[in-house]
């Protein structure tokens, strides 16, 4: 546990930094499909 601090966020909170990534690449791919299915 004294260790806890040295560990980067992806091991200390691995599920909820995961879920960010997959929220944030989810929305980032859905924005560009629907501005590049508006631009074409």
């Amino acid at each position: 546990m004294e260790n806890d601090e040295k560990k980067p966020v992806w091991e200390k909170n691995s599920r909820g930094f995961w879920l960010t990534v997959c929220l944030m690449l989810g929305a980032v791919a859905g924005w560009l499909m629907f501005h590049l299915g508006v631009l074409h």
